[in-house]
């Protein structure tokens, strides 16, 4: 039987909020586990010392953390089972994993270059898609499926010379059919001209469509149609805005340092890193840049944009993932010396009360 523990915790914020803004919430502790975790692969990976971890449950209530090129798979006692996926380009096979996603029966896993390979329930491979039109760019930031149609946050460029004109969600169905893009980029490029640094994350809920950009604390809901039916801004007083300036990237680029800019950026302020769905909510998991100390904390906003909660995290561990029922947070118990190595976590499944 699983471990149930509960933390109460009193997450004050008077001094970047005010007075006002002083609660306290719960966090039920469902199970703790200790796991073993192989070390990530992918060349994207390969200059992390210490790669990241995202979390997710599987159909059958396995745990499936991503690490690079392929997800390892256990149990929900923390037991190894196999892994879905690997290096390469062979079917079932990537470069690195930027996004993934399930549906009733089906695992779907974006690999760059626009690449969404689908597996079956028991993790077999079933076939590969392309996620592209004539004018859409090769890079998908994020996905999400709803109604057997794919959201992508990937550039649809109307005009090469005038990329303010650009769209930012393009639509497709299950085959990998181009549809039809929306949502134009002008307003936010005028402070983030760079598709790498403004990147885009995708959500579909309750029939509308969220996106987000990484380094604005914004979210949008949208219609299927592309109609912007609100905006919200959250974390608004406690937001670090990134030390971002497009003369210092196009100086990095002609270099040849980019990564090195790119994470120095990251590193310098608040960034959006996923958005879940956690009962029925809008969670939104935040990374903190700090070079000796990055730390991750989420908000909670309701499906209608109405009401925020945040931000919230767990003393001594760090967010790794969430899912309809559950959020994970892990600490290291034995930390991985680079990402060739294996590493030993505590992973925490756990559920949020106020």
């Amino acid at each position: 039987m699983a471990k149930k523990l509960r933390y109460i915790a009193t997450f004050i914020v008077a001094i970047l909020f005010g007075p006002r803004a002083l609660f306290s919430y719960s966090i039920d502790i469902i199970s703790s586990l200790k796991i073993k975790i192989p070390p990530a692969i992918g060349q994207f990976y390969e200059t992390l010392s210490t790669p990241p971890i995202y979390v997710f449950q599987g159909l059958k209530e396995e745990i499936l953390i991503w690490r690079g090129a392929f997800f390892a798979i256990y149990s929900s006692e923390g037991k190894f089972l196999k892994k879905m996926g690997g290096e390469g380009e062979g079917p079932g096979e990537f470069f690195v994993i930027v996004d993934f996603r399930k549906t009733k029966d089906r695992y779907c896993v974006l690999d760059v270059y626009n690449k969404l390979s689908v597996f079956d329930k028991d993790f077999n491979f079933i076939n590969r898609i392309r996620l592209e039109g004539e004018k859409t760019s090769n890079i998908v930031f994020s996905f999400d499926i709803n109604n057997d149609l794919i959201f992508t946050a990937q550039r649809w460029v109307e005009d090469a010379k005038n990329r303010a004109k650009c769209k930012t969600i393009n639509l497709y169905d299950l085959n990998g059919k181009w549809l039809n893009a929306f949502f134009p980029i002008a307003s936010l490029w005028k402070n983030y001209p760079s598709d790498s640094i403004l990147g885009g994350i995708i959500l579909s809920l309750a029939g509308y469509i969220y996106i987000a950009f990484r380094p604005i604390n914004k979210i949008w809901q949208l219609a299927p149609n592309g109609q912007i039916i609100k905006e919200k801004s959250f974390a608004e007083g406690w937001w670090h805005k990134i030390k971002y300036n497009k003369k210092d990237e196009d100086k990095a680029r002609k270099q040849g340092i980019f990564r090195k800019f790119y994470e120095e950026v990251t590193m310098s302020g608040d960034m959006i890193t996923k958005l879940y769905i956690y009962n029925e909510n809008i969670l939104v998991s935040v990374l903190r840049g700090d070079p000796d100390n990055p730390s991750f904390y989420i908000f909670l906003l309701d499906p209608t944009l109405q009401k925020e909660i945040g931000p919230l995290n767990l003393k001594d561990y760090f967010f790794c993932g969430a899912d309809k029922n559950y959020i994970y947070f892990a600490k290291y118990i034995k930390e991985a010396l680079s990402a060739r190595d294996e590493a030993d976590i505590e992973l925490l499944r756990c559920s949020l009360k106020f």
